[in-house]
């Protein structure tokens, strides 16, 4: 009994250490597998940040700039500049004028696009460019004409009547049934008006262009005989300088044995201001002509109207002589009776100077001294 003891003690033992043996491998292997064994190596750091990352950003940003902004955005520009070259270009389309005979009454008011543009021609009652008119009627050929349209439109024959002139003013082409002309003095038979206008303008011997065709003669009448003969006094005739010298020839030739034996007064003549072409066309005298500070004053308007389109708001008091003032007022009455100068604005007017008669004998400012002995 005392030799088997030790075996039963040993193999008691083994029994109890494989027990806790069994135990442990249980307990150990629940715990690790569920929170720390497998989890976090194969879940964080491996799979999610090598695979996302360089899959996603290398690819995205190269592709959307270089292949977007760079080519579209130099092909817009040049796409508008071509436009605005265009618009330069119509800019210089014929429908400008340059002069009252490029100017017609077209039978055409525009080109047609398509057919539904398309009209019937009738009276040419739009005022335009020769050049235009004839723009529109080569498109209204194409696109209206023959069997395209006109043939089966039924256009009735019109009946037109003349219009009536036509002139350019800045560029367009206007009518002249409402144009305000200067009223002549020369004859109804020198009158005429140019192609183009819509005033007529004398032509006479004692027509002019500028201030410098005309002049204060001491002949004032022609002389082709001694019969015609005068007495040549004072530089009081408005004659055009051409007109002046044709009448002075004429009298030397002719007058000059007369003269002796007729003997002229001698002529205290009074200085006067040198004469004008008026807007008609026609020598003048200066309508500011002055002898002293006497004749003249100051006016508030610096033209005459000659029509109620022409009537403006009073300006400035200009220096002028009473007559010419007196002459600008009437017309003032006669067209503008029913302009609104009530509701004209007060000119911004500094005080001027003395008015009185200057040194070329016309009223004005400045120079007061009376004309040369």
């Amino acid at each position: 009994m005392r030799q088997s003891a030790p075996y039963l003690i040993a193999a008691l033992a083994a029994l109890a250490v494989a027990g806790c043996s069994a135990e442990s491998a249980t307990t150990p292997d629940t715990q690790n597998d569920t929170t720390t064994g497998e989890v976090t190596p194969d879940t964080t750091a491996p799979d999610a940040e090598p695979d996302t990352v360089p899959d996603v950003a290398p690819d995205t940003t190269p592709d959307t700039t270089s292949d977007v902004e760079p080519a579209d955005t130099s092909d817009t520009t040049a796409d508008t500049s071509d436009a605005d070259d265009d618009t330069s270009d119509t800019s210089s389309n014929p429908s400008t004028c340059g002069t009252g005979e490029d100017c017609t009454w077209c039978v055409f008011a525009a080109a047609p696009q398509t057919v539904a543009d398309c009209t019937c021609p009738f009276c040419p009652t739009t005022p335009m460019t020769r050049a235009q008119c004839d723009a529109n009627h080569a498109a209204w050929d194409t696109v209206c004409g023959g069997p395209a349209w006109h043939d089966t439109a039924n256009c009735p024959v019109p009946r037109c009547i003349a219009m009536p002139q036509l002139t350019c003013n800045a560029g367009t082409c206007e009518g002249c049934d409402t144009a305000a002309c200067a009223v002549l003095t020369c004859k109804l038979s020198e009158q005429v008006t140019a192609p183009g206008e819509c005033c007529p303008k004398c032509t006479g011997t004692n027509s002019c262009t500028e201030d410098a065709d005309c002049g204060m003669c001491t002949y004032r009448a022609p002389v082709n005989e001694p019969g015609d003969c005068y007495c040549p006094l004072c530089p009081s005739h408005v004659l055009s300088t051409a007109q002046c010298e044709l009448n002075s020839t004429g009298w030397t030739t002719h007058c000059t044995a007369w003269y002796d034996v007729n003997p002229c007064p001698v002529a205290i003549c009074l200085p006067t201001a040198a004469a004008t072409c008026n807007d008609g066309g026609q020598c003048e005298r200066n309508p500011n002509a002055c002898f002293d500070g006497g004749d003249c004053t100051t006016c508030r308007f610096a033209t005459a109207p000659r029509a109620p389109s022409q009537c403006t708001c009073p300006g400035c008091p200009m220096p002028t002589s009473l007559t010419h003032c007196e002459a600008i007022e009437e017309a003032v009455s006669e067209h503008c009776p029913d302009f609104d100068f009530e509701s004209c604005p007060l000119p911004p007017c500094a005080r001027p100077p003395a008015l009185g008669c200057r040194s070329d004998y016309t009223c004005g400012y400045g120079d007061l001294l009376p004309g040369p002995e």
